[in-house]
């Protein structure tokens, strides 16, 4: 790797540590980088991020553009799996 990608590289890092989306290490003369954050923490935030950003806020108008033909291809066994978590959803939501 040449010093110019190396530079480059290790702004970047530095840059995803400044906006605590990830640490480091020391190992020996290098810095081993790691998420900050643990996956489905960072799943729910970036679905919200998104949810607000493209739909409004609105879960609703989100989960019908999956519906969309022309968005996604959802095959039977997708719908009906979908069709289980909005049961489980509902029944829990009663609980």
């Amino acid at each position: 790797m040449g010093a110019q990608a190396t530079s480059t590289c290790a702004r970047s890092c530095a840059f995803w540590n400044e906006k605590a989306n990830a640490r480091h290490v020391e190992e020996g003369v290098k810095y081993v980088y790691l998420p900050a954050v643990e996956r489905e923490t960072a799943k729910k935030s970036a679905i919200h991020r998104l949810v607000a950003t493209f739909f409004d806020g609105s879960a609703k108008a989100a989960a019908a553009a999956f519906l969309d033909p022309s968005a996604a291809k959802l095959s039977e066994a997708d719908l009906n799996e979908l069709e289980s978590m909005i049961r489980k959803y509902r029944d829990k939501r009663k609980s």
